[in-house]
């Protein structure tokens, strides 16, 4: 009887032990996937705001050249109306 019982209790522990152990490691899996998304998160927002200043950098020079562009219009438009007026006299 004694035998009986001594044999379930250590089943029973060595089972816990097992149990308690596939626990720990899994918390530790799922702490490194939790750091991990954490971590790529954190990426994201920086990628995000590196985005955002290319996208800015980009419209402004952007406008920079359509201002150039149209002030080099304005200058050959200014100059061909000068050329016709010579032409004119």
């Amino acid at each position: 009887m004694t035998i009986v019982l001594m044999g379930s209790v250590i089943v029973l522990s060595i089972i816990k032990i097992y149990l308690s152990n596939q626990i720990y490691y899994e918390s530790r899996r799922i702490n490194y996937i939790q750091r991990e998304v954490s971590a790529l998160k954190e990426e994201n927002i920086m990628l995000e705001n590196q985005l955002q200043r290319q996208k800015f950098k980009n419209c402004v020079s952007d406008i920079d050249f359509f201002s150039e562009l149209q002030e080099l219009e304005n200058t050959i438009y200014d100059e061909n109306e000068s050329n016709e007026e010579s032409i004119d006299d």
